[in-house]
């Protein structure tokens, strides 16, 4: 059998929860077939639509840059791209697979979907965020809060924010940084101001039926493209009923946990002294909530505590992440017992799991079924995080880890304290973890869908 799967990037490129689990599945399925991989690469310095071939750990990958360089806003709402598809088509054609699984089209085009379709070829798609009902991907309004009425009133604001702050700073800096090497893209806090600046500005010359016109067209091509996929694969149910919720495919979606490729560990069953490692692992983003974090832990004074903070603010090529959100966490946490790390290998996850009794998951959006707190219950370690999302549906409270409410940090300082108290509540935690899918099991799972689509089953 062979299969192609699509994603917007791919380690060493990118690592952040959707690359990193399409990187270990594809890695175990190409055990047992033909896997190829098809992602986008940010090198500025190769020739735009550049297609690169390469072969990692058995795994076929062609890569094109693209680095945005036709980049407009109006058309990325829909996410269409003319040159991807025809270079889609063209390794549909040259390798002619028996199965695409798309893992992520953001970044690519949607319309690939069409031409696997067009090939009568079976068309799964792992839903890893909100993507297809938010433009802004997480269900979060202009990076600061939960939005609650998507594709309502509530999208006007994100309009104003893509449509013109955001496509005009990046055709601004790509200018700079021919003039000034190593400028960083700024989407931090210290322009904030001028967004809002902008905003303002830009609503006084938007009218209703103008982003109302642009949500529908986006709904539009969302449903129509969309619709020729055979099968969804949602990692968390709360996910998927957000995703049915909005009458999209709701006859097309099932749910199925993320496998881990890392090994069961048995050895986390005890905590008895007060000497507690608490960690964090992740992006320093705004919608992580690691200051959140940060607060709750200051009021912790006991010295045996301390906080292991690992990762680093995002690379996207050109553009960076924000560097002023990472400015901001070590100001908060100066004069407290917190370390910051830096960015980490993802062969060294199973060295930090050891190194820390206790993640801490402070996430203030809809996090979909986090893959750090899969990792974590397949080192034995306990969890405590926010009541958000599919979160819950992993984080039992009081039986595998403890919740808190989500961007609350006198309740988080709460839960973190009791722990603190109680040291042994570790152990009896660990000793509660159960349930995590293995990589090996995913692949199967994979198998026997792949298998059915192929023969009509679904």
């Amino acid at each position: 059998m062979k299969v192609l799967q699509v994603i917007h990037s791919f380690p060493p490129y990118f690592s952040s929860g959707s690359e990193l689990y399409t990187y270990n599945i594809t890695r175990e399925l190409s055990k047992s077939m033909n896997v190829y991989i098809f992602h986008r690469i940010p090198k500025g310095e190769r020739k735009e639509y550049e297609i690169l071939l390469d072969r990692i750990k058995g795994l076929n990958i062609f890569k094109v840059n693209y680095n945005w360089l036709e980049y407009f806003v109006l058309n990325d709402f829909s996410e269409k791209n003319n040159k991807i598809d025809e270079i889609f088509r063209s390794i549909l054609d040259k390798i002619k697979p028996d199965v695409v699984h798309f893992q992520h089209l953001i970044q690519l085009s949607i319309s690939m979907i069409n031409e696997a379709k067009k090939r009568n070829i079976p068309i799964v798609f792992t839903l890893h965020d909100y993507w297809l009902i938010c433009p802004q991907i997480q269900l979060f309004y202009l990076e600061h809060k939960i939005c609650r009425c998507y594709s309502r009133e509530g999208c006007r604001g994100c309009i104003y924010w893509n449509m013109n702050y955001k496509s005009n700073m990046m055709k601004f800096v790509r200018k700079l940084k021919r003039v000034i090497p190593g400028l960083k893209y700024p989407v931090n806090g210290r322009y904030r101001l001028l967004r809002q600046i902008l905003d303002y500005i830009i609503q006084s010359f938007m009218d209703k039926p103008t982003y109302q016109k642009i949500i529908s067209r986006r709904n539009e091509n969302i449903s129509k493209v969309f619709s020729s996929v055979d099968l969804f694969i949602s990692p968390s149910v709360f996910l998927k009923k957000k995703i049915t919720g909005s009458k999209l495919f709701s006859n097309k979606i099932i749910h199925s946990k993320y496998g881990i490729s890392l090994p069961l560990s048995y050895k986390k069953n005890k905590k008895t002294n007060k000497n507690i490692n608490i960690g964090f692992r992740g992006q320093l983003i705004f919608h992580k909530g690691v200051h959140v974090l940060i607060r709750a832990f200051k009021r912790i004074k006991d010295p045996n505590v301390v906080l292991k903070i690992y990762g680093g603010v995002p690379n996207y090529g050109d553009f960076h992440g924000d560097y002023s959100y990472e400015e901001l966490l070590k100001n908060l946490a100066d004069g407290s017992n917190v370390r910051f790390l830096g960015p980490y290998f993802y062969d060294n996850i199973n060295k930090i799991l050891d190194d820390i009794d206790l993640l801490v998951v402070p996430s203030i959006w809809y996090e979909n079924c986090p893959i750090t707190i899969l990792e974590s219950f397949a080192n034995r370690t306990p969890v405590i995080a926010s009541n958000i999302g599919g979160i819950p549906e992993l984080v039992k409270h009081r039986v595998n880890g403890l919740l808190f409410k989500p961007g609350d940090s006198v309740d988080l300082y709460n839960k973190i304290n009791y722990v603190c108290e109680n040291p042994e509540v570790i152990g009896e935690f660990s000793n509660n973890i159960s349930g995590v899918k293995t990589i090996e099991e995913n692949a199967e799972e994979l198998k026997k869908i792949y298998k059915n689509l192929i023969e009509g089953k679904f």
